[in-house]
Order: structure tokens, then C-alpha cells, then sequence
């Protein structure tokens, strides 16, 4: 049905490499979270999440390099990202993998 939503309809994934300068955009444009994974490397790890680039701070996840990845899953509640999706690392040494799931419409296509 044309209008409804499709939760973890498109899975992204970034790892260090694509990370410059401390930050990447994840996606360009508005969309909302339904779940965030971090995966350390060789240190803890710390990902805040901006509402676009230079936005606010909408949502910071610390993974223990110890303990592993952090998953923060927002359930029926996504997480609204009006200017796109922007993290910024502590160390890009620290970052394996950032991994969103974000909720799309159904009538946006692939």
C-alpha cells in the first residue's frame, strides 16, 4: 500500500576507510533511524550523530572495544533526521563499522 512505511527497508554501511577527516555523511538527505550498530576497532569507540553537517547532535554511542558493538535499536519510535545523517567519530582508528537502518516509504523505490 502506497504511503505506509517499510521499517529497516535500507541497510547502509560505512567503515573506517570512508571515514575523512573524523566525519561522515551517511545519507545526504531526510530520513529517520530505526536502529544504529557501532563496531570498534582497536579502541572505545565514540559516534555522535548530527542532524546533517554542522547540525545538532541528535544521538551519541560510545562502543567498548572490550565489550564489542553497540546496537541502539529505536523501535516504533524512529529517530527524525530532517537534514540528513552525519556521524563524527572520536578516532577513526577506534571505528570498524557504522551500520544505520533507516525507515523508508514504500513507494520510495529501491
Amino acid at each position: 500500500m502506497p504511503g505506509y512505511d517499510e521499517p529497516l527497508s535500507r541497510p547502509i554501511r560505512k567503515v573506517a576507510a570512508d571515514i575523512s577527516g573524523g566525519s561522515v555523511t551517511i545519507l545526504g538527505r531526510a530520513t529517520r533511524i530505526a536502529t544504529i550498530t557501532v563496531t570498534p576497532g582497536s579502541g572505545d569507540a565514540v559516534v555522535d550523530f548530527r542532524n546533517g553537517v554542522g547540525g545538532e547532535i541528535l544521538w551519541t554511542i560510545e562502543a567498548d572495544n572490550a565489550s564489542g558493538s553497540h546496537t541502539a535499536p529505536f523501535g516504533v519510535h524512529p529517530l527524525l533526521f530532517t537534514k540528513g545523517i552525519v556521524a563524527e567519530v572520536n578516532n577513526v582508528n577506534f571505528i570498524q563499522a557504522i551500520c544505520v537502518a533507516v525507515v523508508e516509504p514504500q513507494s520510495s523505490g529501491t
